[in-house]
């Protein structure tokens, strides 16, 4: 069998042993037959991979936190759009943080972008409480989800944007 050939069963295997779709003994035992006993070293999981996993969760606990703090608590608006504000940032920070980390920014993107959706939506219907203005504010987050996809090719805000129009569309002309 030549070279690359080896190679490339070499790596699949190295695949499935990390991903645990065989049992480790036999991948041990593939590696060995397509090596002649010569393993590759297997990299260790990193301390990071935890760290991300953490904070990844914990950005994903910003959105049931969020929503607790505002619609079941009786703070001030002011108050209220702090913490939005905050949130948003954090999210924000996060972004940055994992872009610079190579790590995909699309959880804390859509975190992001439901929190502005939420406190954007709050504040239209604090300071105006028209319809006509809360549908605004509605639209203009979903066209800004939709250029965010566009610029980012994050196809998550790709499809969300327009489809979030179109519900928007259905609500307001039923």
């Amino acid at each position: 069998m030549d070279r690359q050939r080896k190679s490339i069963i070499v790596q699949e295997i190295t695949y499935w042993k990390k991903n645990r779709l065989l049992p480790d003994q036999y991948c041990d035992y593939l590696l060995a037959l397509y090596t002649g006993g010569d393993e590759p070293a297997v990299e260790p999981t990193s301390k990071k991979s935890g760290k991300m996993v953490f904070f990844s969760g914990s950005l994903l606990m910003l959105l049931p936190l969020s929503a607790f703090l505002i619609y079941f608590t009786e703070l001030s608006f002011i108050l209220q759009i702090t913490f939005y504000i905050l949130m948003a940032g954090i999210c924000f920070g996060a972004v940055y943080y994992y872009s610079k980390m190579d790590r995909s920014i699309q959880l804390p993107m859509i975190v992001s972008a439901l929190l502005l959706l939420m406190g954007s939506a709050e504040v239209a219907d604090r300071l105006w409480s028209h319809p006509l203005t809360i549908y605004s504010v509605l639209a203009l987050n979903c066209l800004v989800w939709t250029f965010t996809g566009l610029k980012l090719k994050l196809l998550s805000f790709k499809v969300s944007g327009p489809v979030g129009l179109l519900v928007l569309a259905v609500v307001m002309f039923r």
